[in-house]
């Protein structure tokens, strides 16, 4: 699987609040974990609400 190139998060106005929002939805230090091999999962009814 290719990773996409990752694009800038802009939450505008850029004020004291949206800034609290960004840092704790999208820290700016992360990185995704490397993925397991193979998982042990059944997803059944991956509807709308079959994740849920």
């Amino acid at each position: 699987m290719n990773d996409p190139v990752p694009r800038p998060i802009e939450l505008q106005p850029a004020d004291v609040h949206n800034l609290a929002l960004e840092a704790n939805v999208h820290p700016p230090d992360w990185t995704n974990p490397t993925p397991q091999e193979r998982y042990n999962l059944v997803v059944i009814g991956a509807g709308t609400a079959g994740l849920v």
